[in-house]
């Protein structure tokens, strides 16, 4: 099956496509941490460009590891439960504050009140 999560970027004007990653489920919160330094606070769609270079290099295997979802249509919860692979879930991090909240996987169970997050650089 995989380990799949669908991370979505979001700032005060909208949300990203979602990257999605088959196999890096239990990881991809240390992933994400890791592409936050090449990210652009409060640019949602800069910072996804930014987070997919760094999943690319960060992520082995074959062609089925790493892809970019269409977005959800909007940020409420139900909504992004019914978007999730199931696994992991869909994390949504928040490129103006920070802030990233998990839903419909077991990462929304591990971090029920979300996680504060640093910012990206301005």
């Amino acid at each position: 099956m995989g380990d799949r999560a669908v991370i979505v970027v979001a700032d005060k004007n909208g949300h990203s496509p979602g990257a999605y990653v088959h196999w890096s489920g239990s990881r991809v919160v240390e992933l994400l941490k890791g592409a936050i330094p090449g990210m652009r606070c409060g640019d949602y769609s800069y910072s996804l460009a930014r987070l997919v270079g760094h999943l690319h290099m960060e992520i082995s295997g074959d062609n089925l590891g790493l892809g970019v979802y269409a977005g959800p249509v909007d940020l409420k919860p139900r909504t992004l439960e019914e978007y999730s692979p199931g696994d992991a879930g869909v994390l949504v991090y928040h490129c103006g504050t920070g802030r990233l909240n998990c839903y419909g996987g077991y990462l929304e169970d591990e971090y029920p009140n979300g996680l504060d997050l640093a910012v990206p650089p301005g």
